[in-house]
């Protein structure tokens, strides 16, 4: 019984102490914004690609003339 009281009184001293909670949130919250952006990246990379594509093919059709003849 004496040990059951010992494991019980840890147990609340664990679950009340909350000394480096604020570390933890800063980790899941930076981690969580770190997975946003690189998602959005990868969203975003595909289409600014195509775009990209699309200018190359367009202004490889122009002539620059170096004269005013």
């Amino acid at each position: 019984m004496a040990r059951y009281k010992i494991l019980r009184g840890l147990l609340a001293r664990f679950r009340s102490d909350d000394r480096g909670a604020v570390t933890t949130d800063w980790v899941l919250l930076t981690a969580l914004i770190i997975g946003l952006a690189l998602a959005t990246q990868a969203v975003w990379r595909g289409g600014a690609g195509e775009v990209a594509d699309e200018i190359a093919s367009t202004t490889t059709d122009f002539v620059i003339k170096t004269s005013f003849d």
